[in-house]
């Protein structure tokens, strides 16, 4: 019996070691194919990766790009804000410098003394074309004297403050006649005439203002220069005054009147 048993056995083992030596025999897959998924697998991954930092970098580029358009547009907004500030404020100078102007040759021709005062810088200086030169100093005086002459009831002050505004003294003849009038009624009649001879020559003056017309009106920081013209309806001739300004707190004010004479046509 052991005679049939162990060749059997002996051929089994011989069987099994030959079948075992076969390749692929076990049903282990073999390594090669293995390798090329995994190889291919990490070249999806870095193909994904570098497509998302890609992405990345597009949108922040992007990202750049609006923030730097935002900026440039943030800019140009200020530089056009700030020139339609300072055109602004340069067309209201020029505004401001015209009304000064028109408003201090108003009152002059108005014989408004004090009115023309408001106008003009404790430094002001004017020329009226003939060789008369007055400063502010000046016409503080004529301011009074216009007031004495306009409120008065004493013949003699009317006579010589009307006087003074033309830049004349009262001579001793003169005030010996003009105290024989006083009380009188031709005296009454004197006074009342110089009176309403000085208000028509003011209203004329003021009906004449409305042919004023100021141009060329320059301003620079605080100073400003402007050319005013007058034409005279009668007779038809234009004058010409050069003015000066400079600007104290927020009002303009006149530091120098130069009267030029008649414009040529």
């Amino acid at each position: 019996m052991k005679r049939f048993i162990y060749p059997i056995i002996l051929s089994a083992f011989v069987l099994g070691s030959s079948f075992a030596a076969e390749p692929g025999a076990s049903g282990v897959p073999p390594a090669a194919p293995d390798s090329a998924a995994a190889e291919r697998a990490a070249a999806e991954r870095a193909a994904a990766e570098r497509a998302a930092a890609e992405r990345a970098a597009a949108e922040r580029a992007a990202a750049e790009r609006a923030a730097a358009e935002r900026a440039a547009a943030e800019r140009a907004a200020a530089e056009r804000a700030a020139a339609e500030r300072l055109a602004a404020e340069k067309a209201a100078a020029e505004r401001a410098v015209t009304a000064a102007v028109a408003g201090h040759r108003r009152a002059l021709l108005g014989f408004d003394l004090n009115e023309l005062l408001t106008f003009c810088a404790p430094s002001y200086r004017e020329n009226d074309g003939n060789g008369v030169s007055r400063t502010y100093a000046d016409l503080v005086k004529l301011a009074g004297y216009f007031h004495l002459m306009r409120t008065s009831d004493d013949l003699e002050v009317v006579m010589e403050n009307a006087l003074l505004l033309q830049e004349k003294a009262m001579s001793d003849y003169q005030r010996q006649q003009v105290r024989l009038l006083k009380g009188t009624d031709r005296g009454r009649e004197i006074l009342t005439m110089l009176r309403t001879n000085y208000e028509r020559i003011a209203a004329q003056g003021r009906e004449l203002a409305a042919n004023i017309r100021v141009s060329a009106v320059r301003v620079n920081g605080n100073r400003a220069e402007a050319t005013l013209y007058l034409t005279d309806p009668i007779s038809r001739n234009t004058y010409r005054t050069d003015y000066q300004l400079v600007k104290s707190g927020n009002k303009w004010l006149v530091v120098k009147a130069e009267a030029k004479g008649v414009v040529k046509p």
